[in-house]
């Protein structure tokens, strides 16, 4: 006693001790006050990642553009008419009207207003044509509102003439207005006034004209553009061209790639069993003498012939029948060494194919529900490929990773001592150096199932080999718990109701049980047995602690003297039996108790110790 509590106090001196050497208060109370300061600093520069030089995204905003076709983009072009195109240009055809008027009518005994159309042939010649002159009123004179570049408060002169020179220039509208099909336009084509001359000169006393307007074309042609914000357009200022095909890429392949990764990644973890396994071993169990046989004849073989032979041939043995020998059973024969080996084999890596991806899109499999797919053989790989990616994203919720990595630590702690924790840092297997780390038993180029999918016959006859060597080995040695449970875990997923249906059936083979059983069937009443025999398992049934009500429940208190004393020395047994079982319990409690409080102060102080160290080893 006095030994123990030396090396406890000598443990604590040194935790003392490491922690007077590596404890530096001052830096970390300067630590703790600039971390804080940091927290609450409202002015500092926060480090914030930006997207093409800008903090975010223009989405919003370019999507509203794109509904609104709001603030779109103009243009404006020149272009020079080619001196040898003759085309022709009628503007009246293009909306362009000429009037005039005045600001009071005219008396017609002092003149009047004449006019005509001078044109000039290709051979020279010049030909006048008189043109009708209408009252505009209110139905001819509709777009006053547009008149470019009129001309008001002409004075007339009887002395001279006033010759009005206009360059008529030939337009042209493009509007881009569709916002999927980019290229699509509307054209309209008119006629625009860009220069207006006015020159006074004498008047010709032959033709009296007073007033002459000139009309000629332009040899610049103008055209105005008008481009709204489109879908290409719009995806190019929020991400750029590149990022735009990227990202209609990427749309168009997320299904694949998706679909193929995941794939790949539950090939690798994830087991379906092959029925055709079993099929193909029972035809080389059938017909051994088909192959010894000349590979130039041609064998036929009869239905019937087969199905009698396959039905003389041993039946296997029922899981549950192998799982109740395993579970009694401290080795295990050649026949269970078989079976076991038979249903190892017909195990084989989850494959989700590229056609499979194509048939579920083509074929419309998507529109079904999942749990219809499981009745066909056709969707059952859809069926399983839902069932393995939402147990694979249980597996990797947060909160699973959490739990599993505590319980993986708390393990060690509890299984390893700290030395043997120190040593595990120290493995080779940690070493980049060692050819250890790459060839570890871990690496997926060399898992079993993969190496039994392999083409080369010897690569594939050696992993058979191997499992089936291992398997021997529990012919020839004993059984303990954990190669049982492991045997069991081959059929079984959840364990623990099993386990306790196995318990209940060791109870009922029990020789207490049996002695037990024995006096009661002598009885042929139903009531008269204190022990319930429902579902296999032998439980007292006392519908009260006291004996006289239990008595007067099941009618012995009319029963012989001699009946009675015997029901009371069974019932004496079981007392006796219940109170070592509690005795034995407490006992072991209490041990446990005290261990787990020398080991928990001890691990404490370990665990100090250990923190201290880490502590100093980041300070330095």
């Amino acid at each position: 006693m006095l030994s123990n509590n030396s090396s406890f106090m000598d443990k604590r001196k040194k935790t003392q001790i490491l922690k007077a050497i590596t404890a530096n208060r001052k830096q970390k109370c300067n630590h703790s006050f600039f971390k804080k300061f940091k927290n609450v600093d409202v002015y500092g520069q926060k480090i914030q990642f930006t997207y093409k030089g800008k903090m975010s995204y223009k989405t919003a905003y370019e999507s509203y553009l794109l509904y609104t076709k709001k603030f779109p983009t103009t243009f404006t072009k020149y272009f020079l008419r080619d001196i040898n195109n003759q085309d022709s240009l009628s503007p009246q055809d293009n909306g362009f009207d000429l009037a005039f008027g005045v600001s009071k009518q005219i008396d017609p005994s002092y003149g009047g207003f004449i006019a005509y159309q001078t044109s000039q042939t290709e051979n020279g010649t010049i030909v006048d044509q008189d043109l009708k002159i209408t009252s505009c009123g209110t139905q001819l004179f509709q777009n006053e509102l547009y008149i470019d570049d009129q001309l008001s408060s002409i004075d007339l002169d009887p002395k001279r003439e006033k010759k009005i020179k206009m360059y008529l220039q030939e337009g042209q509208t493009e509007i881009y207005g569709n916002i999927v099909i980019f290229w699509d336009k509307n054209s309209e084509k008119f006629v625009k006034i860009e220069n207006i001359k006015i020159q006074d000169d004498n008047i010709d006393t032959t033709s009296r004209i007073m007033a002459s307007i000139q009309i000629q074309l332009d040899r610049r042609n103008i055209q105005y553009g008008i481009v709204v914000d489109n879908l290409i357009v719009t995806l190019e200022k929020i991400g750029g061209f590149k990022g735009v095909i990227f990202s209609l890429g990427l749309i168009c392949v997320r299904y694949f790639q998706e679909r193929l990764f995941k794939s790949s990644f539950f090939k690798q973890i994830y087991q379906v069993k092959d029925k055709q396994v079993k099929s193909r071993a029972l035809q080389r169990k059938i017909s051994p003498n088909l192959e010894s046989q000349s590979s130039l004849k041609t064998v036929k073989i009869d239905d019937s012939v087969t199905n009698e032979m396959l039905e003389s041939q041993p039946a296997e043995e029922k899981p549950d029948e192998l799982i109740n020998k395993i579970h009694i059973k401290s080795k295990l024969t050649l026949k269970d060494i078989n079976q076991l080996f038979t249903e190892v084999l017909t195990r084989k890596r989850f494959k989700y194919t590229f056609y499979q991806m194509i048939s579920y899109i083509s074929n419309c499999i998507f529109l079904r529900k999942k749990k219809h797919l499981k009745n066909s053989p056709t969707t059952i790989q859809h069926f399983l490929y839902h069932k393995a990616n939402q147990r694979l994203e249980q597996e990797l919720d947060v909160v699973n990773l959490v739990r599993s990595i505590r319980k993986l630590r708390l393990l060690a702690k509890v299984i390893l001592s700290q030395r043997s924790r120190i040593l595990l840092k120290f493995q080779r297997k940690n070493l980049l150096e060692s050819q250890s780390s790459s060839s570890d038993s871990d690496d997926h180029q060399f898992d079993t199932l993969k190496l039994l999918d392999d083409k080369n016959d010897l690569v594939k006859l050696s992993a058979i080999q191997k499992i089936k060597r291992n398997l021997n080995h529990y012919s020839d040695n004993v059984l303990d718990h954990i190669d049982k449970n492991l045997l069991r875990g081959i059929y079984l997923r959840r364990q623990r109701e099993r386990e306790e249906v196995l318990s209940d059936n060791d109870r009922m083979n029990s020789p207490l049980y049996m002695r037990t059983n024995s006096i009661f069937t002598t009885n042929n009443s139903k009531n008269d047995s204190p022990v319930n025999y429902r579902k296999g398992s032998m439980l007292p049934i006392f519908r009260s602690r006291n004996l006289e009500d239990y008595e007067n429940e099941s009618g012995i208190s009319n029963q012989s003297p001699k009946r009675v004393m015997e029901r009371q020395g069974i019932e004496k047994q079981w007392e006796m039996v219940l109170k070592q079982t509690d005795i034995q319990s407490q006992s072991i409690a209490l041990v446990d108790k005290k261990e787990e409080s020398s080991s928990s102060s001890l691990s404490k102080v370990d665990e100090d110790q250990e923190e201290r160290i880490q502590d100093f080893d980041i300070e330095n």
